[in-house]
């Protein structure tokens, strides 16, 4: 649960006023003369220095009445997975994992493993599970399934050498969620997140209350450097030709590197 307005939840502290003013208040005395006390009936007089409290249940409604309204004031409300936990019945998950090359970068695809596994391990019975590879292209290894056997499905799953693109699993996640007839759907999306991944031609919505979930992976080193392009100009001095090669590298990471680039020419190393 959270509240739109939080600092009005500062105001449950007037729930003390009501203690305090039973605790500390005391009945007033009022003193009345009279000219002779012999037709007055002499009765035992005890002081009580603290008010006790006489009646619980109207002392009970006056704090909670101001409980909620303090409550009312900072506005709560449930997020979707909160509202759909609480809406219940069966789910369908959803689970992507990001295979493409960059994955393969200091043990982070067996972290995405580990992820998908945990997001079906969670789901109960009647919950149906689809798992979804995905590089530029997009393969199902599980469709609708129980979770068990969607587990299963990620076994033997390794990185490729392709880049990443969205589209395509978010397209056939598209399509797994509406045919769905359950009536929670969500997607759990496993990826490190490049910026080449997400193109801006992805025209896809989901069934309206699906809670996307984004899973971040990061290697211990964010360094993405690849080989973009390579070109070869000749050129002809003195009878003999000159090949002059030049290549263009690209950081795909977060952070600035400093890389080196070798060219080799039948196994060796060329200045």
């Amino acid at each position: 649960m959270s509240f739109l307005t939080p600092w009005f939840l500062a105001g449950l502290a007037a729930v003390a006023v009501p203690i305090i003013v039973h605790l500390i208040q005391r009945d007033r005395k009022t003193v009345v003369r009279f000219p002779s006390l012999m037709f007055l009936e002499r009765i035992p007089f005890r002081s009580v220095r603290r008010q006790t409290i006489r009646n619980w249940p109207l002392f009970l409604l006056r704090l909670a009445a101001i409980v909620l309204l303090a409550l009312a004031f900072a506005r709560p409300f449930l997020s979707g997975g909160e509202g759909a936990q609480l809406a219940g019945g069966p789910l369908e998950r959803v689970v992507l994992v990001d295979r493409s090359y960059s994955m393969a970068w200091e043990g982070s695809f067996e972290r995405a493993l580990d992820q998908a596994r945990s997001a079906l391990t969670e789901l109960q019975d009647g919950d149906r599970a689809s798992v979804i590879a995905f590089d530029e292209n997009a393969t199902v290894l599980a469709r609708s399934v129980d979770p068990t056997t969607a587990r299963r499905a990620l076994d033997g799953l390794t990185a490729s050498d392709r880049t990443t693109r969205l589209r395509p699993a978010l397209e056939i996640s598209q399509a797994i969620l509406e045919q769905s007839r359950l009536g929670r759907r969500d997607v759990i999306l496993i990826s490190d997140f490049q910026r080449g991944a997400w193109r801006g031609d992805e025209d896809v919505e989901l069934p309206t209350g699906t809670q996307v979930t984004p899973v971040p992976i990061r290697p211990d080193r964010q360094r993405n450097v690849a080989l973009y392009s390579v070109g070869l100009e000749r050129s002809r001095a003195a009878a003999r030709e000159r090949v002059t090669a030049t290549a263009r590298l690209v950081n795909l990471g977060d952070a600035p590197v400093t890389a080196t680039a070798t060219l080799e020419l039948g196994g060796r190393a060329l200045e």
